[in-house]
């Protein structure tokens, strides 16, 4: 009995230190304790199976988080995320690309896979070899290892989603999506079925910029005078609006939230439910900043677990977010973006670079993202009145936000350089008797889109092809980012239709709205 508790606790130690020589890697700054909770669970898991008496259901756990827990761990470090139920769908309906891409990659992944099927052999052996053949208890195991795995399902049975998270433990990542995926088993496929769609064209151009993608949070456009909002609450930007080098407007969001708008931002996509596109990563704008040389960065002022593996944070030389350890402490507020921004590309500007900066700015509670000096707005007691007033004090210091990041990038680098700015989706103030944002109307979608071109390069910036009307998606952003960045987007299946997603792609096909075009420019033109 002892060596079964032993061998059991010597896996989830294994297990553990794979965890955490994975998360130093990501450099997101972790500690073993954050994932201690999910530990213990696993340990009292694998003991419970080793005593269980039942084979089938001994070994169907072993498979479950051994096996399945180092497939994940092999599988984020050759694709640059995490398992999905579509990944594990695929492997059973495309065999042959499947296992040609594998073969093609086993070099890479050969090794750590080749420790984590000796640890399942041990595991098993004690299975098969080791049981107790006396007394009822195994009765009582028996019982617990199938509550376990009952208990395991739980998110599936109450209809959530598939949700990854590079700060979830790589077991509860594994664990969910093998739920998950046999959940999906059980759902009408008809009602399900994603569209077929053809594939992107990428072809290389001769543009090679920098771009400094700037992510917002909660932005909507209205509060901002640079669109005429009757508050004066963004000075700067708006004494721009008639340069040349600047060009701005009305942008309609890819997500109502941000678990959606940002990867589907950074992947450029337009069809709502084109899963494959998105998890392929073709079009992520790491990978094809990457594959022509740029140096690459993502630095967030929030937690972005539930996005690395989407944005594919394998393809970002530094991925730092609000648990890294290497971020500055000096402030919460998003200025610290620009230090961290300034102090990552120090030496490395003879390399074109690709940065994204993922604020938190605008988000709710607004006051709490803006030092006490912007609290301009501030007499009403009104309680909504006061919301639109901590807002639009959001925007004064998203004005002195932006007006620091050009003068800083100014001073780090003579080569031609974009700033291109947009938000992950809107925010409503009373609109339709809404508040906050995930309604899926078009105005929660409404966001500012606006471009800043530095040292010549509004040159290409007068050459965006970007569409001429007042209101574009962050689809066309996206693609003009990828064309400063040395690649061509050709979208056969590309409408002037909006598409403005309430889930992601993989969740569930019909999980969008559809906007016409027409309709599009009346809500916001």
């Amino acid at each position: 009995m002892h060596v079964k508790v032993l061998v059991s606790l010597l896996v989830t130690i294994f297990m553990a230190i794979g965890e955490y020589i994975f998360t130093i890697n990501k450099s997101l700054g972790l500690s073993f304790f954050d994932y201690i909770e999910t530990y213990l669970l696993v340990s009292i898991f694998l003991i419970v199976s080793i005593f269980s008496k039942n084979r089938f259901f001994s070994v169907l756990v072993a498979t479950l988080i051994i096996l399945g827990t180092g497939i994940n761990i092999v599988f984020n470090q050759y694709f640059g995320r995490y398992l999905m139920p579509y990944d594990i769908a695929m492997f059973f309906n495309e065999v042959e690309d499947t296992s040609s891409g594998l073969l093609s990659g086993f070099n890479i992944f050969a090794k750590p896979l080749f420790w984590y099927l000796i640890l399942y052999a041990i595991f098993v052996y004690f299975i098969f070899y080791k049981h107790n053949k006396e007394g009822k208890s195994k009765f009582i195991f028996l019982g617990l290892t199938i509550i376990f795995l009952v208990l395991s399902f739980i998110p599936v049975i109450n209809g959530k989603k598939f949700e990854v998270n590079l700060h979830y433990s790589v077991v509860r990542n594994s664990i969910s999506v093998y739920t998950a995926y046999i959940g999906s088993l059980f759902k009408d496929k008809e009602k399900n079925a994603n569209k077929i769609y053809l594939p992107y064209k990428i072809t290389k151009n001769n543009e090679k910029v920098n771009v400094i993608f700037i992510m917002g949070e909660s932005s909507n456009f209205r509060h901002s005078s640079l669109y005429g909002y009757h508050r004066n609450t963004t000075p700067y930007l708006t004494s721009l609006k008639n340069q040349e080098n600047f060009k701005f407007y009305r942008g309609v969001s890819r997500g109502f939230s941000t678990r959606i708008g940002v990867p589907l931002t950074l992947n450029v996509i337009q069809e709502p439910d084109n899963s494959a596109q998105l998890l392929s990563l073709k079009t992520n704008l790491f990978q094809l900043a990457k594959n022509n040389g740029f140096n690459t960065f993502y630095l967030s002022n929030q937690k972005s677990g539930v996005l690395a593996s989407l944005i594919n944070a394998r393809a970002v030389d530094e991925f730092h977010d609000v648990n890294s350890t290497k971020i500055p402490n000096n402030t919460t507020t998003d200025m610290r973006l620009i230090e961290f921004l300034s102090r990552s590309l120090s030496g490395k500007t003879d390399q074109p670079f690709f940065a994204v900066l993922h604020q938190r700015n605008h988000h709710f509670a607004y006051d709490e993202n803006y030092p006490n000096e912007y609290d301009i707005y501030k007499n009403s007691t009104d309680k909504f009145q006061r919301l639109i007033d901590t807002y639009d004090n959001s925007f004064h210091f998203q004005d002195n936000f932006m007006k620091g990041l050009f003068s800083t990038v100014s001073n780090l680098t003579k080569k031609p350089t974009l700033i291109v700015y947009t938000s992950d989706h809107g925010e409503l103030f009373g609109k339709d008797g809404l508040w906050g944002h995930g309604a899926p109307i078009i105005h929660t979608a409404g966001v500012p889109i606006f471009i800043y071109a530095l040292n010549g390069a509004d040159k290409l910036l007068n050459q965006s092809g970007l569409p001429e009307e007042c209101a574009i998606s962050n689809y066309h952003l996206g693609k003009f980012v990828a064309k400063s960045i040395g690649w061509d987007v050709y979208n056969p299946n590309e409408t002037k239709d909006f598409y403005v997603n309430i889930s992601l792609p993989y969740d569930d096909a019909e999980g969008f709205k559809k906007f016409p075009y027409k309709e599009v420019l009346h809500a916001l033109c």
